[in-house]
């Protein structure tokens, strides 16, 4: 029985190893179809270590002389924690099972899959050459040789389509995600009704049966098939079904009959309304494919490849920006700055250029070149290099944008046309340029140092006009107060000699009474406001009195 346990330990901790290998992987290719293929071994290694740990406590047992109520706590934690791994491990596939991004693929990794083919096939005979008459540990080892089968086959699986990728044959990298997931799916399912099954015999601590049996399995691994399966956890026997009996004989044909229909299926290829399609033939090209569904030879003989020919795509120059918000200069706006050098030779500048682009030949896109996308890429940059090198920092800041997007647009086009990529180009968007974010700061601060001097000039200059206009303006007042004044001095003159004038009219036409009127204004004027009584006849001196009446 130590053999057993010791065997069933081991083997349920290497196959946590391997599990954490292709976890590796997944981190390494960012492949995540050996995510899929990490958890899948992952789940059933921990649940049989889970109750190998367990079961060597229950043969203590004794010894220990434990309560029933711990006894009772533990197994209760046991089925709580195996039921959690087994959520857990759903929750993890799906949120895995997504579109991989940056794929990596070299031989290396199909050399690892090979290896973990052959760590499985040594692990699972190591198991089954410890297996005894115990019933709990021999249950364990039948548990991690079905385990140990999964990880083989979904290894089989992975490395077929890591080599046919690698191959260039066909891309089976989203076909092989939905093959994980099925077989995850079973597993998941079988290790579910047997901690069901075996919570309802109150046989997990006993015989725990959490194998994950495979559907079809012949000579020494006929003990772990489904109908095997089937007879130890219903009582039925296979030998007195017929039904069963001629489902057996009859599944290899259906096997083989899928496989041929799935076979033939790698011939049908839909293309979509915005697509087009390529075929090739042993390598050749056939044909273009319209948007619809379309029947070629299958695999090998015949590849389809399909190019998204009317969505326009992006591709940025100078680097790619990380943000939609509008750049800072001293702070990186995207991965790996590009910096420019400019005609003087001591300046450096980083810019971003925005190309839009669409696939307007796609036979042309596909045959032309192995990569038309990194034609208009080194062209593109090929153009702004020629555009800036004759040119200064200043000068490129203070250039109007859609003017220098424009002439890039006409001098790409022109650049491309001689290597007939396929490529249309849409529009270019000069989207920001900035000094390298290394001097950004300083030269920041030259130019507000610029603003400032230029605001200070501007104020100066402002203070001068608003002085000289109040200098004009009272310069043009003490002017029109003395033209005023020198009019007012010429009319009043002109009136004292035109009264002196008449004066001398009237003394002369009317002398007695002209000098009789003045005598009396002369009297007027001298004795101000006093009433003037003239008695008698005539007026003269005697005659007049000067003075106030008192009234009685």
């Amino acid at each position: 029985m130590i053999k057993e346990k010791r065997t069933a330990l081991l083997s349920a901790v290497f196959l946590v190893l391997m599990s954490f290998g292709f976890e590796a992987l997944a981190l390494f290719s960012g492949f995540n179809a050996y995510h899929l293929i990490f958890i899948m071994a992952f789940l059933p290694a921990l649940s049989n270590l889970l109750l190998a740990v367990r079961g060597s406590e229950t043969n203590d047992e004794e010894k220990d002389r434990k309560s029933a109520i711990v006894k009772s706590i533990l197994d209760t934690a046991v089925i709580i924690l195996l039921f959690a791994l087994i959520a857990l491990s759903v929750v993890f596939f799906v949120l895995k099972f997504g579109i991989s991004k940056n794929v990596t693929m070299n031989f290396v990794y199909p050399s690892v899959l090979a290896l973990m083919i052959v760590l499985s096939i040594v692990l699972d005979q190591w198991c089954q050459y410890s297996s005894s008459e115990d019933s709990f540990f021999n249950s364990l080892l039948k548990n991690l040789r079905t385990s140990f089968g999964v990880v083989r086959l979904t290894s089989v699986v992975a490395l077929l389509a890591n080599v046919l990728y690698l191959l260039n044959v066909y891309n089976f990298t989203q076909v092989l995600k939905i093959v994980i997931a099925v077989i995850f799916g079973y597993e998941v399912l079988m290790m579910t009704v047997s901690l069901v099954l075996s919570l309802f015999k109150k046989a997990l601590f006993k015989n725990p049966d959490l194998s994950i049996p495979k559907p079809l399995a012949l000579g020494k691994t006929k003990d772990l098939s489904l109908l095997s399966y089937l007879e130890n956890n219903t009582g039925l026997s296979t030998k007195s079904l017929w039904s069963l009996m001629f489902i057996k004989k009859a599944l290899p044909y259906a096997l083989i009959s899928a496989c041929l229909v799935f076979w033939i299926c790698t011939g049908i290829t839909q293309v979509n309304s915005y697509q087009k399609g390529i075929v090739y033939r042993f390598g050749n090209f056939k044909s273009e494919l319209a948007p619809g569904l379309h029947m070629t030879l299958p695999w090998p003989f015949d590849k389809v490849e399909i190019y998204d020919t009317d969505v326009v795509k992006e591709m940025t120059i100078g680097y790619v920006s990380t943000g939609t918000t509008d750049n800072l200069w001293t702070e990186k706006s995207g991965i790996d700055e590009y910096k420019l050098l400019l005609g003087g030779g001591n300046e450096l500048v980083s810019l971003n250029l925005r190309i839009n682009y669409k696939i307007s030949d796609v036979r042309a896109y596909a045959l032309s070149s192995q990569s038309p996308d990194g034609i208009v890429q080194a062209t593109a940059y090929n153009v702004i290099t020629e555009t800036i090198i004759s040119t200064d920092i200043d000068t490129l800041l203070e250039s109007d944008r859609v003017e220098f997007s424009d002439s890039f647009a006409e001098k790409l086009i022109s650049g491309i046309e001689k290597y007939e990529t396929g490529i249309e180009i849409v529009s270019v968007v000069l989207e920001s340029i900035h000094p390298p974010v290394e001097i950004a700061e300083v030269f920041q601060k030259l130019i507000s140092a610029e603003i400032t001097a230029s605001k200070y000039i501007y104020e100066a200059k402002g203070l001068s006009e608003v002085t000289l206009a109040d200098a004009n303006r009272r310069y043009d007042a003490s002017v029109n107060a003395a033209i005023s004044d020198q009019y007012d001095k010429v009319a009043k003159a002109k009136s004292d000699v035109a009264k002196f004038m008449a004066s001398l009219q009237a003394d002369t036409d009317y002398s007695a009474a002209y000098r009789y009127y003045k005598y009396l204004e002369a009297l007027k004027t001298a004795y101000g406001k006093s009433t003037l009584i003239i008695i008698g006849n005539g007026i003269d001196s005697s005659n007049i009195y000067f003075g106030t009446l008192w009234q009685n």
